[in-house]
């Protein structure tokens, strides 16, 4: 499947939680390793003053990052967010902020990568990010081949004592983990 504009920005729609959607990221371009995406500035997102907050750069970025992941592998792959370490470095005000995500490395199991916010008007940068992402399951191509039980802890008189998760897929046996709580 060939990466488009169209696709990446219908990715937002089908992908991403309702509010994720509600930050309004368009996709501003693409290339071989990144895509860039557009932050538009809003009240609702800002603090005092009309900074832009911080858990929205957060969510801005790490969300341009799954979208640079599609780009990569032509495709969408479930993962999950291991490690964002960000840095905030000047305040973002009256302007909408360009998210720039690029693949670093991506293998079977974890990718990695770095995003750059900068000011749509002035290019000065104002984020910066590094990720790692746990590729799941490589090779699976449909939701329905995958499925994983919803986490419950089992209480005892209110107090939670053990957590299980199973996963079963046609090709790997079943697997269950269980977690005591103290």
């Amino acid at each position: 499947m060939s990466t488009t504009t169209e696709s990446l920005q219908q990715s937002l729609s089908d992908l991403f939680a309702p509010w994720v959607q509600a930050l309004n990221l368009k996709v501003e371009r693409f290339d071989a390793d990144s895509v860039t995406l557009r932050l538009p500035q809003s009240d609702q997102l800002s603090r005092v003053g009309g900074m832009l907050c911080g858990q929205a750069m957060m969510a801005a970025a790490d969300t341009a990052m799954v979208l640079a992941l599609i780009n990569h592998f032509g495709q969408f792959r479930p993962c999950s967010t291991v490690q964002l370490s960000s840095s905030f470095m000047k305040p973002l005000s009256e302007q909408d902020a360009l998210v720039t995500a690029r693949v670093l490395r991506a293998g079977k199991a974890m990718a990695f990568g770095e995003i750059d916010l900068t000011g749509a008007d002035d290019g000065k940068s104002v984020f910066r990010a590094s990720t790692t992402y746990a590729l799941m399951l490589a090779g699976l191509s449909a939701p329905r081949q995958l499925s994983l039980a919803t986490i419950r802890p089992f209480f005892f008189r209110g107090t939670p004592c053990l957590l299980t998760t199973t996963l079963t897929h046609p090709t790997i046996p079943l697997k269950t983990w269980s977690s005591t709580f103290p």
